[in-house]
């Protein structure tokens, strides 16, 4: 199995923060909580964003190549779950894994390094609408 030793090129934290440079536990900023873990070396393109159960937002993109995350672009296709951690269903490498006892709610958009592309859209609850305005306006900014 290759390793995905390619540099970040890109990466843009609001409202979390990761263990390691690349990848690891996400923590949230306002609680200090583990949210999730990503497998540092799995992805090509990483975008996550979650409303933490203590009420705050945070979003996460990291990119290997010059290319972004674009919101019109969907790829409709869904990780297969391994032990509670998103895998690749081509390569079958661990993407990410999502606490959900300590997220409200949350979406990502990811890019294995062999190229497979995943969209998983927010689960509705009550603050889906909050998370999508924080995503719509976290992709303003820019």
């Amino acid at each position: 199995m290759a390793r995905n030793t390619k540099r970040v090129t890109y990466k843009n934290i609001v409202g979390a923060r990761l263990l390691s440079a690349n990848g690891s536990l996400v923590y949230c900023d306002n609680c200090e909580k583990v949210v999730g873990s990503i497998n540092a070396l799995g992805y090509n393109l990483m975008m996550l964003v979650f409303c933490c159960t203590c009420g705050n937002y945070g979003s996460i993109e990291i990119s290997r190549t010059k290319a972004r995350y674009r919101s019109d672009v969907r790829a409709n296709r869904m990780p297969v779950v391994k032990n509670r951690a998103c895998c690749c269903a081509e390569c079958g490498e661990s993407l990410l894994a999502v606490m959900e006892d300590r997220v409200e709610t949350y979406s990502f958009f990811v890019e294995c390094k062999c190229g497979a592309q995943y969209d998983v859209k927010p689960s509705f609850n009550k603050r889906l609408g909050e998370t999508l305005q924080m995503f719509k306006d976290s992709k303003d900014k820019r």
